[in-house]
C-alpha cells in the first residue's frame, strides 16, 4: 500500500453574511488559481470554523518539493508564518501570523502522508 501525499491550505475568514462569504471565496479562489496556475479549482467551506479549504491528494512530487511549494504559496498570502510538526515524520503544519489579504484572518497549510 502506497501512502498518498496530501496538501491543504485553510483560509479562515471574517465574513458573516452569505454574500460576504461568497465574495471571499471568489477572492481566495482567484488568487489560488493565479498562484497555482490551475483554473476551476474547488474550495470547500467549513461552517463550524468559517473557513475555506483547498486540498490536493496523491501528489506526484516529493515531500521536500511540495513543502517548498507550500511555503512559497502561503508566503504570497501572508507576511510571516510559523512551522510546526516533525519533518522526520513527514507531517507538518504552517500557520501565518498575519495575512495581507483583507477579510482573511488566518491561513494554515498542512502537508502529510495519508494511508
Amino acid at each position: 500500500m502506497v501512502n498518498k501525499l496530501c496538501i491543504s491550505m485553510i483560509f479562515q475568514i471574517e465574513a458573516k453574511s452569505e454574500k460576504s462569504k461568497e465574495n471571499m471565496k471568489n477572492k481566495i479562489k482567484k488568487q489560488l488559481e493565479n498562484i497555482l496556475d490551475k483554473p476551476n479549482l474547488f474550495l470547500e467551506y467549513d461552517k463550524e470554523s468559517n473557513s475555506f479549504a483547498y486540498m490536493e491528494k496523491d501528489i506526484k512530487e516529493s515531500f521536500d518539493e511540495k513543502a517548498i511549494f507550500l511555503l512559497k504559496t502561503l508566503q504570497h498570502f501572508g507576511y510571516a508564518y510559523v512551522v510546526t510538526g516533525n519533518l522526520e515524520d513527514n507531517h507538518f503544519d504552517i500557520c501565518t501570523s498575519k495575512t495581507n489579504m483583507s477579510g482573511v484572518c488566518f491561513i494554515q497549510g498542512q502537508l502529510f502522508y495519508e494511508n
